[in-house]
């Protein structure tokens, strides 16, 4: 039973009877219906305590809203991932332990109390998947509620088709007229202030989202931006990303695995978080930048460099996607080729973004050649690594794959060799979770071996494990037969699934076994998964009371946890 699970009840005996409930919650339901049928609950929802199994059917059936209830209560408790336990027990057992303590017990006013607890982060969640179909779109038969406006649109020659970026209305949260700008994205990077700017010229028009398509129909990036107006000049507007809005669930996947796994092995992201330490991160594949804009607010001590090869997609996540306009820099640090529209004056752009703008730096290069050139510079290492790079046809570029090529055998070298963390985004082909996986909260790892984009996801992880993990005397080898399987004293590979959509979260970190080994008394065996995923998760709920996230972090590090 998992956390959420003891949160929402607080009653022994309702937390005994949902398993079973779970298992067959048609039985239990029809168990109900059958043993207290408009007996003993009157029109106002009052119980008499009058059993009586054999009543004619209610005019009003006020028991379908408490069979709802309670199918949607266990769904939401089973949801975190730790599983119900659920045991052969009878349904109908089941079913009466459960409804024994909703009678015996007047549970209603508890469970709404605590309801409203387990609801209340995802409440919070500004970029939450409910709010999907406002920026989802029509496009290619999406089910979004609109197209979207084209507010940016330009082909490119780098593979990627025609870049454009699209305007979806937000309705939430809501804005007064004439309310002034806050200072969420100020110098501190990470928390408000709580004042306002001192240059008041500006106004808080509206929010929305938009997103990043290739050739009309990908959807590559996905943002909310907060739009500012001029209080004399309508024409002009800035356009701010918001940091802690993140729509898509693979890019909270990411940052969570990623972050959490580099804690656990050795790396304190809390104290990066607080500024008292240093740590530098590589993005491979900008985008509309929702990945490193995250992690340079969240993470005061943090140095962030994304590399993009198409200047067209760098223009549209600047001047369209709400971006700060941090330095961009090509090869051998000469200015990029990029040209950003000007939104605002200079001292506009430290009220706005702060220390942000020194902590970022774009490259307009090829990734490959990037962590080549970087492995030269001596001292040039990197703490933290995504690889979030696919081009107009949503596909991986081979390079990035490739076990025998330059960009694994360079980013290795430019890894760090204590706590060193590698987060790669892959696609799966597999088929949605089951309902008694949704229901359980027990998932598989999301991807089939034997299907092509599973076994590319497989090969991917395994070629990854492979040459990250090795190199110097603290690295030992293992082999068994076809599946080439390579161990490492300290450092270790798994892969977690994704929620609504369909991709694959590889990690590779080194030293997360000394990191469990310290933190949780891991001395070695066949329960290893078990302990990291505790780790993992004990790492993510620190880190998430630390940031102050609006989403969950533990859920994400666990869900079909697999490790290589």
């Amino acid at each position: 039973m998992s956390l959420a699970t003891r949160k929402l009840c607080g009653c022994r005996s309702f937390v005994d009877g949902c398993g079973p409930a779970l298992h067959g919650v048609a039985g239990s339901s029809q168990w109900y219906k059958s043993n207290y049928r408009n007996c003993g609950i009157d029109n106002s929802g009052r119980k008499s305590g009058i059993p009586c199994s054999k009543s004619p059917p209610p005019k009003t059936p006020t028991v379908y809203p408490l069979r709802r209830k309670l199918t949607l209560v266990c769904a939401r408790a089973s949801s975190g991932g730790a599983g119900t336990g659920m045991g052969p027990s009878s349904d109908d057992g089941g079913g009466k332990r459960l409804v024994d303590a909703l009678r015996g017990w007047n549970v209603w006013g508890s469970m709404r109390k605590m309801s409203r607890e387990s609801r209340w982060r995802r409440e919070d969640d500004e970029g939450d998947w409910k709010y999907s179909p406002e920026w989802w779109g029509t496009q290619g038969g999406g089910w979004g509620r609109h197209g979207g406006d084209v507010v940016f649109e330009r082909p490119t020659s780098v593979c990627n088709g025609v870049v454009s970026v699209t305007a979806h209305p937000a309705f939430f949260p809501r804005v007064d007229n004439g309310q002034q700008v806050d200072s969420s994205h100020a110098a501190s990077g990470r928390k408000k202030n709580g004042g306002l700017f001192t240059d008041h010229s500006y106004v808080l028009s509206h929010y929305e989202w938009r997103v990043l398509r290739f050739n009309g129909v990908t959807r590559q990036s996905v943002a909310k931006v907060k739009v500012l107006r001029h209080a004399e000049d309508a024409e002009k507007v800035v356009f701010l990303q918001q940091p802690n809005c993140i729509a898509f669930e693979y890019v909270k996947s990411l940052v969570s695995c990623g972050l959490s796994a580099l804690s656990l092995g050795g790396l304190d992201a809390k104290l990066v978080a607080s500024g008292l330490r240093q740590m530098r991160i590589l993005c491979i594949g900008l985008g509309g930048g929702t990945i490193p804009l995250f992690l340079a607010h969240n993470l005061p001590g943090a140095t962030v460099d994304a590399v993009e090869i198409d200047p067209v997609v760098i223009s549209a996540a600047v001047n369209s996607m709400g971006f700060p306009p941090c330095p961009l820099l090509s090869r051998e640090g000469r200015a990029a080729s990029v040209r950003l529209e000007g939104q605002y004056s200079g001292k506009q752009k430290a009220d706005f973004w702060g220390s942000l703008l020194q902590r970022m730096t774009i490259y307009e290069m090829d990734g490959e050649d990037f962590v080549w050139e970087k492995m030269q510079e001596a001292g040039s290492q990197y703490d933290l690594v995504f690889v979030d790079a696919y081009d107009g046809e949503d596909v991986v570029p081979r390079q990035f794959l490739d076990r025998n090529g330059q960009f694994l055998s360079s980013l290795s070298s430019l890894l760090n060799a204590h706590h060193g963390t590698v987060v790669v985004n892959l696609h799966s082909d597999s088929a949605p979770p089951s309902m008694v996986e949704r229901l359980t909260g027990k998932f598989g790892p999301g991807y089939d071996p034997s299907l092509p984009k599973g076994h590319r996801v497989l090969e991917t992880a395994v070629a990854y494990r492979d040459v990250l993990l090795r190199g110097g005397d603290s690295w030992k080898y293992q082999d068994n037969s076809s599946e080439c399987k390579s161990v490492s004293s300290q450092g270790l590979a798994f892969t977690v699934s994704v929620s609504m959509q369909g991709n694959i979260t590889l990690v590779v970190t080194r030293g997360a076994l000394k990191g469990l080994k310290d933190n949780l008394g891991f001395g070695g065996g066949n329960d290893r998964d078990t302990y990291l995923v505790d780790g993992l998760v004990q790492q993510a709920r620190d880190l998430q009371i630390s940031l102050d996230l609006p989403f969950d972090m533990m859920k994400r590090v666990s869900r079909g946890f697999k490790s290589l």
